[in-house]
């Protein structure tokens, strides 16, 4: 939702591009170095500002994904860092090397006024020790830990060992039977 909203400040920033680029005649009646420098100073802004909320809108990734090698015992962890004064620029990425025996799994709840959520988070620890190293979210919206289960049975077992994959039916409507209406005739 955060990503949605944030789709209405470029829309902002053009008409507000779009305001200055129309009103080049209000700025240059009276042709004073103020006005020109204020004119171009907030058309330079105006641009910069549409072309970085865009940049922030339409391609910065929605996530980042995580692979887990059973082979090698190892987990991959995928981070862009945008590069916000360059908005052009392709986002960088750096890729995260783990051992699978240093990747811990913390369920986190998050309580603040106007915003509540729960998620499982992944910790790298050093080894040995319980010293957090980095942190990145598995999963936002999680209530119960079967996705952390379902990796942890094919890190440890392999795909074998998983449970098959079915796909959920559409619940067909049944014709009401006489003991879920008998309360509709009391």
């Amino acid at each position: 939702m955060f990503r949605e909203l944030m789709g209405l400040i470029p829309v902002m920033f053009s008409i507000m591009t779009i305001y200055c680029v129309c009103s080049v005649g209000f700025f240059f009646k009276d042709p004073d170095m103020e006005s020109v420098l204020f004119y171009m100073l907030s058309l330079a802004i105006s641009v910069w500002c549409t072309a970085i909320s865009f940049r922030f809108v339409l391609s910065t990734p929605r996530d980042n994904p995580i692979r887990f090698n059973r082979v090698r015992q190892k987990i991959y962890a995928y981070n862009t860092n945008p590069n916000w004064l360059l908005p052009w620029r392709k986002c960088p990425v750096d890729i995260a090397i783990y051992d699978w025996s240093q990747v811990r799994a913390e369920y986190f709840f998050i309580n603040m006024k106007n915003f509540s959520g729960e998620g499982i988070m992944l910790s790298i620890v050093k080894p040995g020790t319980s010293d957090v190293i980095d942190r990145f979210p598995l999963r936002f919206g999680a209530q119960d830990a079967s996705l952390w289960n379902y990796i942890c049975t094919y890190m440890q077992h392999g795909p074998s060992a998983l449970p098959p994959f079915t796909t959920p039916e559409t619940p067909t409507k049944s014709p009401p039977t006489a003991s879920s209406t008998a309360w509709l005739e009391r």
